[in-house]
């Protein structure tokens, strides 16, 4: 298990054909979701409207 990220993401390797590695979030990673969902919607909001996909 490797700490990566600031201690914000846990990388798994597993051995073994296939090769397998799983990123997860650590506790404080998971702390982070309401601040980035918060800054995704006011990127939204302030996006140029060239930019924006059509009906938004």
């Amino acid at each position: 298990m490797l700490r990566g990220a600031a201690g914000l993401v846990v990388r798994e390797v597993y051995e073994g054909p296939p090769l397998r590695v799983v990123y997860r979030l650590t506790g404080a990673g998971a702390a982070l979701e309401p601040a980035l969902a918060a800054l995704g919607g006011w990127a939204g909001k302030h996006r140029p409207e060239e930019e924006r996909p059509d009906g938004c």
